[in-house]
C-alpha cells in the first residue's frame, strides 16, 4: 500500500515538473528570447506521464486531470519525448551526488545532446496506461431499456363509453390511410362503414389481450386447442382470418370513392397471374383490377372497354387489346391473366377460354397497390366516377409466378387449387372505403 501511494506521488511530482516547465520557464523564455517561429521541444523522465498526454481515450481522477490540461493548454504531445535518468540533469540533485561529483555532471551544462547542431531523433517511449491505473477514473456504461407496457386497449380506458371508443378508432384507421396516400384528406364525420371497420379492429385487439394463448393455438395445426382450463371450453373458438371463401364485395352504387384497397406484403413482382370472378350490368367502361405503381399508375390493369367484346389489358402503362371476348352483362364471368417480365407476353382466359398471347413488355413491378371498385390514375388514388366498377365481385386471388393452364382451368371450374401467394381471398388482408359491402355469395338452388 505504501509502495501504491509512494508511486502515485511520484506520477504526480512528474506532471508538476513538466507544468513548472512549460508555465514558467518556457513562458519566461519565450519572452526574454523575443525570437519568431521559435520550436518548442521538452523532455520528461516518465513515460507514464507520456502515456497520460498521449491519452485521449481515457478519463483521470480530477486532479491529474487538472495538470494535464494545464500541460496541453499550452504544448501539443508531439512536442514531447522522453529523456533516460542518465541524461536529465534534475535526476542528480534527487538522486544524491557530492559537489565534487556534481561538478562532473551535467547539472550545469544539461545533456550532450542539447549542444548537438541537430537534435538527434527524439525518442517518443510512451508507456501504456494500465487498467488497473488507480490515476483513471471507472467508467460505467448503463443499458437502458424503455417499455411502453400501456396497450391501445389500455388507451380505451380514457374514453367514457363505447360510441367514443369506435369514433376515435375509426379516425385514426382514416389519418392512418391519409398519411400513407391511400385516401384523400377529409373533415367529414366518420361514415357508418368506417364505424363498423373500427368495431371489428376494437373486437379483435380485446381477444388478442385476453385470449392470446388460445389464438396462437389456432394459428398452429395439430395443437389441442379445447382444454378443461381453457375459459371458451364449452365453446368452438375459430380463428376468422377474413376467410372470403363464402363471401363476395358487393360495390351498390357508382361513385368516385367506394373501393376495397388489398394488401399483399410482396414488394418486388418479375411475373403475375391475377384472378377472379365478377358480375355487372355495366355496358360503359369500367375497372375491373387496378394495380398501381410509383412510376406507373396503370401497372397491371384489367379494364373492360365499352365495346361489350373487348377487354384491355395493361402492364406498365402499356396496352394489350382483346377482342372477341363474350363479355356477358348479369352474368357471372372468371377471369384470369398472366404477365411474364421475361418474356413481356401477357394472356387473357375467361371462363376457361385462353386469348393469344400478346406483347407488352415491361419491368418489374415494385410497391404494388392493388384496389378494386375503382381504377388508380395516381398511385393508391386519383379515382373518376366514370371509371367506377357497380357489381359484385368474388374470389381474388394473385400469384407472383405463371399459373399453369391446368391450374386456370381448376379455378375457373371453382375446383382444389393452390391459392395466391401475393393475394389470397381465403386469408385476405383488406380495407374498404365508402359505401363497399361483404356479403354470402349467392348460391344456385337445384
Amino acid at each position: 500500500m505504501l509502495q501504491l501511494m509512494l508511486s502515485l506521488l511520484f506520477c504526480k511530482y512528474k506532471l508538476l515538473q513538466c507544468i513548472f516547465q512549460v508555465s514558467d520557464n518556457n513562458d519566461m523564455l519565450l519572452k526574454e528570447l523575443d525570437v519568431e517561429d521559435l520550436h518548442e521541444f521538452f523532455w520528461t523522465d516518465s513515460t507514464v506521464v507520456l502515456s497520460y498526454m498521449n491519452n485521449d481515450t481515457r478519463t483521470f481522477q480530477v486532479f491529474v486531470a487538472n495538470l494535464i490540461q494545464s500541460i496541453k493548454a499550452s504544448t501539443k504531445p508531439e512536442q514531447w519525448a522522453y529523456v533516460a535518468s542518465e541524461d536529465n540533469p534534475g535526476d542528480h540533485a534527487s538522486q544524491g551526488v557530492t559537489a565534487q561529483q556534481l561538478k562532473n555532471f551535467s547539472w550545469f551544462t544539461g545533456p550532450k545532446f542539447l549542444w548537438q547542431y541537430e537534435l538527434p531523433a527524439r525518442e517518443l517511449k510512451v508507456g501504456v496506461t494500465e487498467e488497473d491505473d488507480p490515476e483513471l477514473r471507472k467508467t460505467f456504461v448503463c443499458n437502458t431499456k424503455a417499455k411502453e407496457d400501456k396497450s391501445l386497449v389500455e388507451r380505451f380506458k380514457k374514453l367514457s363509453d363505447w360510441s367514443r371508443i369506435v369514433t376515435a378508432v375509426a379516425r385514426l384507421r382514416r389519418q392512418i390511410r391519409e398519411y400513407k396516400g391511400k385516401k384523400q384528406r377529409t373533415n367529414e364525420c366518420t361514415s357508418l362503414e368506417e364505424k363498423k371497420e373500427a368495431e371489428l379492429v376494437i373486437v379483435k385487439l380485446v381477444q388478442e389481450e385476453a385470449f392470446p394463448h388460445l389464438i396462437k393455438n389456432l394459428k398452429q395445426e395439430n395443437v389441442t386447442i379445447k382444454t378443461k382450463d381453457s375459459k371458451l371450453y364449452k365453446l368452438s373458438p375459430f380463428l376468422d382470418e377474413d376467410d372470403l371463401s363464402d363471401k363476395m364485395f358487393i360495390f351498390p352504387e357508382e361513385t368516385n370513392t367506394a373501393h376495397a384497397s388489398l394488401t399483399t406484403q410482396k414488394q418486388d413482382l418479375s411475373a403475375v397471374t391475377v384472378c377472379f370472378r365478377s358480375i355487372t350490368d355495366l355496358s360503359r367502361k369500367h375497372s375491373l383490377f387496378s394495380l398501381a405503381t410509383p412510376s406507373a399508375s396503370n401497372g397491371f390493369l384489367i379494364y373492360k372497354n365499352a365495346d361489350s367484346n373487348v377487354i384491355n389489358f395493361y402492364v406498365g402503362n402499356k396496352m394489350a387489346q382483346f377482342g372477341a371476348q363474350d363479355y356477358k352483362l348479369n352474368m357471372w364471368h372468371s377471369i384470369c391473366s398472366t404477365w411474364d417480365s421475361a418474356s413481356g407476353l401477357v394472356q387473357l382466359w375467361l371462363d376457361g377460354k385462353p386469348s393469344i398471347k400478346k406483347f407488352t413488355g415491361g419491368q418489374n413491378i415494385t410497391r404494388p397497390i392493388v384496389i378494386i371498385g375503382q381504377e388508380q390514375d395516381s398511385h393508391g388514388a386519383g379515382f373518376d366516377i366514370k371509371d367506377a366498377f357497380v357489381g359484385m365481385m368474388s374470389g381474388v386471388h394473385m400469384w407472383d409466378y405463371i399459373l399453369s393452364p391446368c391450374e386456370i382451368q381448376r379455378y375457373m371450374d371453382d375446383l382444389n387449387f393452390t391459392p395466391g401467394n401475393v393475394l389470397n381471398w381465403r386469408a385476405l388482408e383488406f380495407q374498404t372505403s365508402g359505401r363497399v359491402l361483404i356479403e354470402n355469395k349467392q348460391m344456385t338452388c337445384h
